[in-house]
């Protein structure tokens, strides 16, 4: 049973689906993430906490306390931030509750796990606990109407600048923008856990009410003038050039701080949940969490840490990085020479999102689809190829790969990604023709299979040892 949970409950305390759930005898349920390592929100997790939840108001509990075990409160709904469908009418009826319903985060709390204690009425932390909702960083917007709760608690403006910053913010400073209502010490988990609880029963003492995100008074003509400069804003959406292409989620974000603060509360929720499926379908967010899985992926073969603690390319990355840099380039001479402009080739690269061309040119950006297909096919081509010799294992490392050494769009996910979403075979069958103007783009046999198979790449697998092992993956 989790440490944290036994200092705080009595006999009663049971454990069940991640969760540890349990009465003290004045009358205080406590509640404790318990799914180590890091207590992720998923659809185990969320069932036993609101089976917790509603055992706590059946049996009569003067207050709920939320703690989480070990060295997170929670790290959110896992690497792809997808929270589980089940969590916001969770987190609504929490909000709700009649009872005073406290978070304890005495560790960090990201995502998911951070939408969690903020649906709760008040929220005591850790010194060592950071709040972040990192979802921005993946197309997505924080689950559950975080956005709406944040901006409520806290206020537009820094709602705003935590959330699309996607910045962790310490205990000391959550504390004084409101976020946190006290930051209490404990020596380890279970010294926390008690001092929440004792914090909780001075509260009780105190007359203390539960009042809920909505119920907080605003100054909505900040809120207003907050949401207007976010639209503003250079880079904003609707302000000037960005990703390419654009992500949705950006202007949903700030939709949906607007609507905390302009709609009737359950509305408001509504408005958030829809905008959170909007970006949730969005491909360009797709894309970013393709590559997000893509680059946790490349592991110690690929990458290392340099002498600052910097995570670089290995030699072995940084060989295949050249030959897909190699690919692009020749790509580009190709297309020159069958009398392409230079300017055009790199302009049309970067108007599909490159960071710069490949034929380093100043050229502006000018959108020319067919030169940017062909600077496409041929990094898709040397995929297949590197696949092929075994110098990678499969498309997802060439597409983190062709990212760092072309400065491929993140937008669009890597360059197989990328053709796998416009359309793998009919890529394919239109390098035929392009092939006879330089062999950069003929089609290497597995490139040929994924697209009979549509879109589905072979793995290699790794020789045998001479023991007959196959090695771990790198």
């Amino acid at each position: 049973m989790a440490g944290a949970a036994t200092k705080t409950t009595d006999a009663t305390a049971h454990e069940a689906g991640g969760i540890v759930a349990g009465m003290t005898g004045d009358g205080i349920a406590c509640i404790t993430l318990a799914a180590p390592p890091a207590n992720l929100i998923d659809a185990r997790l969320v069932a036993a906490l609101a089976a917790a939840f509603d055992a706590a108001l059946r049996d009569g509990a003067r207050a709920v306390l939320i703690l989480g075990d070990g060295a997170w409160f929670s790290a959110g709904a896992g690497p792809d931030h997808v929270a589980p469908p089940a969590l916001a009418p969770l987190l609504a009826r929490i909000e709700g509750a009649a009872l005073p319903v406290i978070a304890a985060p005495g560790g960090p709390a990201a995502g998911a796990g951070a939408s969690l204690a903020l649906a709760a009425h008040l929220r005591l932390a850790a010194p060592r606990a950071w709040f972040s909702w990192p979802e921005a960083r993946m197309g997505l917007l924080p689950a559950a109407g975080a956005a709406a709760r944040l901006a409520r608690v806290v206020g537009a403006g820094p709602a705003l600048a935590l959330l699309q910053g996607a910045a962790r913010i310490p205990a000391a400073e959550a504390d004084r923008i409101g976020l946190v209502d006290a930051v209490i010490a404990g020596a380890d988990p279970a010294a926390f856990a008690a001092s929440a609880l004792s914090r909780v029963r001075a509260l009780l003492g105190a007359g203390i009410a539960p009042v809920a995100a909505c119920a907080r008074p605003v100054d909505g003509w900040a809120a207003m003038q907050a949401v207007q400069a976010a639209r503003g804003a250079p880079g904003a959406p609707g302000a000037g050039p960005g990703a390419s292409p654009p992500l949705v989620a950006p202007a949903r974000l700030i939709d949906c701080v607007e609507a905390a603060f302009l709609l009737p509360w359950e509305r408001a929720l509504t408005f958030c949940a829809e905008a959170e499926a909007d970006a949730a379908a969005d491909p360009a967010g797709r894309a970013l969490r393709h590559l997000a899985g893509a680059e946790r992926a490349l592991g110690p073969a690929f990458t290392q840490r340099d002498a600052q603690g910097r995570l670089t390319l290995s030699p072995r990355g940084l060989g295949v990085a050249g030959a897909l840099r190699a690919a692009w380039v020749m790509a580009a001479q190709a297309l020159v020479r069958a009398g392409a402009a230079p300017a055009a080739v790199d302009g049309a690269a970067r108007a599909y999102g490159h960071e710069a061309g490949p034929l380093d040119s100043d050229a502006p950006a000018r959108a020319d689809p067919g030169l940017a297909r062909r600077l496409l096919a041929a990094l898709v081509a040397e995929a297949a190829r590197l696949i092929d010799s075994g110098r990678i294992d499969g498309p997802e490392q060439a597409d983190a790969l062709a990212v760092m050494a072309t400065g491929f769009p993140r937008a669009r996910g890597g360059p197989v990604h990328a053709a796998q979403e416009s359309g793998l075979a009919a890529l394919v069958l239109e390098m035929a023709p392009w092939a006879e103007l330089d062999p950069v783009w003929e089609v290497p046999a597995p490139l040929a299979r994924a697209a009979l198979a549509g879109g589905r790449w072979e793995r290699r697998a790794p020789p045998l040892s001479p023991e007959g092992r196959r090695p771990p993956p790198p």
